[in-house]
């Protein structure tokens, strides 16, 4: 299945992806901090399968820490 976040990131890079607040951010931007984030999963254990438990409020940190599971194939497990 096509990450369709790189793909959005590819078509329209600097386009408005999300908004919380007065915090925003880009296809790219959230593309890159995705990757970022999936790297450091990964140096830090986690592996595709794994479930992995996520206490957050609704924010574009807990979005970017969304994307970044799907990419390493652990699966979410939100409890706020």
């Amino acid at each position: 299945m096509r990450d369709w976040l790189r793909t959005a990131a590819e078509r329209w890079p600097d386009r408005l992806a999300l908004k919380c607040g007065d915090e925003t951010l880009t296809y790219r931007e959230l593309d890159d901090r995705a990757m970022r984030a999936a790297a450091w999963l990964v140096e830090s254990g986690v592996r595709a399968g794994m479930c992995v438990v996520l206490y957050a409020r609704s924010s574009l940190a807990a979005v970017v820490v969304t994307h970044a599971l799907m990419r390493v194939g652990a699966v979410l497990v939100p409890i706020n």
